[in-house]
């Protein structure tokens, strides 16, 4: 099993270009940071200062046939989560 306690957890969500926001999480131990940023040079810059152990990316290549929203993405909504940053 992995083990995580002490290490730095990140996730990404991309946008689809530069001038939508693409949003992190940051888990440190049991604190989590959130921040918008705009540039790969941010993105970049988070993850050197931050040393992750993990880096989870959702960056989906293809949108689903009918709308904007994968399985995952209605089922979230469903629950009350937002899941555009």
């Amino acid at each position: 099993m992995l083990r995580l306690k002490g290490k730095v957890i990140i996730g990404i969500d991309l946008a689809s270009k530069e001038t939508n926001p693409t949003g992190l999480a940051i888990l440190k131990g049991k604190k989590v940071e959130t921040c918008l940023v705009y540039t790969n040079s941010e993105i970049i810059d988070i993850l050197t200062r931050a040393k992750p152990t993990i880096v989870a990316i959702d960056a989906p290549l293809t949108l689903p046939k009918r709308g904007i929203f994968r399985k995952a993405d209605r089922d979230l909504i469903k629950r009350g989560y937002s899941v555009f940053p």
